[in-house]
Parts: structure tokens; sequence; C-alpha cells
């Protein structure tokens, strides 16, 4: 009886940081009427239905020519392609009877709503407090207009900030990655945890290779300071690696992508960027401290 109440206590808790933090975005930053038409969201909705109308039915491959963008483009060759993935998702569950709009508009909520709750869920399974969980994730849902966007960017928030739908993605299945990983590298782990570990890292992967270094580092954490299951270890990393390669090899092979990755961590000129990377880790790890 008494698990019950904390549970109730728990959920209302969640439910009170993602309505705080949705109400901030939904009536101070986001024009929900046309969430698609400001910043980048033009070309990443286009994308969607360029791969639902074209290539998909009549073609078969995501990854071609697109000759209606930028006067034509190899665009999902080069842009991570995580977000159309969960396009293709929803749209299933769905039984295929949503517009391609009504499912990008589903994607953006997901996205909005990901990484406050991947982060509840974390800090369930690691025991941490109520106000430590409660505090945390309402910073998670408004970790891109309150901190990225005042701090780096400048960027109009009318919708998703510039280049922020599949990073904020990455971000939010960050914790879940770890969510998982705790449960996969335990002495009593199970299969089902090693392949949930390794779908979601490999998402990662998937939607902002930039956001990959941290998970997969965090990852390797949880496996040293726990049951050290080569087997556990190399499954969750296969499964990472066999979900993504068919995209990220190719573009670490094209030199200018292996320049950016090599040089840009150098360069003052991405102090920002740095800052963007490492401050959703810190906002998830310093309560635990």
């Amino acid at each position: 009886m008494k698990s019950n109440k904390l549970g109730r206590i728990d959920f209302l808790l969640l439910t009170l940081a993602l309505s705080i933090g949705f109400y901030y975005l939904g009536f101070g930053c986001i024009d929900w009427k046309y969430p698609v038409i400001h910043d980048d969201n033009p070309g990443v909705f286009f994308a969607l239905w360029y791969s639902f109308k074209i290539t998909i039915p009549q073609i078969g491959n995501i990854f071609t020519w697109n000759p209606y963008w930028s006067a034509g483009i190899p665009s999902m060759l080069f842009y991570p392609p995580g977000f159309l993935f969960i396009g293709i998702f929803l749209d299933t569950i769905t039984l295929h009877l949503l517009s391609v709009e009504n499912i990008y508009f589903l994607i953006i909520l997901v996205t909005y709503f990901l990484p406050g709750v991947s982060t509840f869920f974390l800090y369930k399974r690691l025991g941490l407090s109520r106000t430590s969980t409660f505090f945390t994730v309402l910073v998670m849902m408004l970790y891109h207009v309150a901190i990225l966007d005042s701090m780096f960017l400048g960027a109009d928030i009318g919708g998703m900030a510039i280049g922020m739908l599949s990073n904020r993605i990455a971000i939010g299945l960050f914790p879940l990655a770890i969510y998982f990983a705790i449960g996969c590298f335990q002495e009593h782990g199970r299969l089902r945890d090693v392949v949930l570990t390794g779908l979601t890292l490999g998402m990662i992967y998937l939607t902002h290779p930039m956001h990959s270094f941290l998970p997969t580092l965090g990852i390797l954490f949880v496996w040293l300071f726990n049951h050290r299951c080569l087997r556990k270890g190399f499954g969750v990393f296969s499964i990472a690696i066999g979900t993504s390669a068919f995209w990220v090899l190719p573009l670490l092979h094209k030199s200018s992508c292996i320049k950016i990755w090599f040089m840009w961590p150098f360069s003052l000129h991405h102090l920002g960027m740095w800052a963007e990377i490492l401050s959703p880790a810190g906002q998830i790890l310093l309560p635990r401290l």
C-alpha cells in the first residue's frame, strides 16, 4: 500500500515538472499552430515528407539524391537519419492513419518530452531524492530554451532552435541509455537489457553523432563499476555499431567529415559546442555526487 502511494507521488511530481516545462515552452517559445515554419524545421520536415512520399514507396531507399532541395543534394547521406526512423516507427504504430504533418508534430512532442521523462526513470533507478529528480527533470525539459538559446545560439525559438531536433533527441536518449546499461551490467542483467542498451546507443549514433561520446563513455563506466561481463559489453557495442554502421561508416569515410570530427574539439570557435555537449551530463550527474 505504501509503495503504491509513493509511486503515485512520483508520478504526480513527474507530471508537474513536465507540465511546467511544457507550459513555458508551449506559451512562451513555440508556435504550435505552425511549428514547422521556424528555424531548420522546414528542411527536416521536407526530408520526412520526401522520404514518406517519394523515396520509400517509389525508390525503396531513403539515402538517395533529393533533386528538390538546395538545387539537388543527397541530404540523408549527411544529415543524421534518426528522426526519420522515429517517424517511421510512429507511422507504423498509428497504422499509417496520420498525415506526414501529424507524424512530424508527434516527433516534436516526443522530442520535447523525452529528456524529462528519460531523466526521471534514470533518477528513479539511481534512487535519488524526489527534489533532485523534480528539478533536474524540469531543467532537462527547458534545456535548449533556458540554457543553450540564451548562452550560445541566440536563435529564433518560435520552433526548435537551429539544429535542435536531432540534438534534443540524442540528449533525451542519453539518460535512457545509462538507465538500460545499469540494468544490463548488474549481475542478473537479462538479454533484453543488453539489446535495449545497444539499440539506444545505436540510435544516438544515428540521431546526433556528436553526442555519442558521453553516452559511450557513460556505458563503459557503468560496465567498469558493475558486473564486468565481457559478453554483455561486447553484445552492447556490437548491437550499437551493427545498427548504425550503415550510415556512420560512410560518413566517416568522407575526408571532410573526418577532418571535422578530429579538428573541432581543438578549435576555440567551438567552446560553446563543448558546453552544449557537457552541460546535459552535468545536469544529470551532479545531483548524484
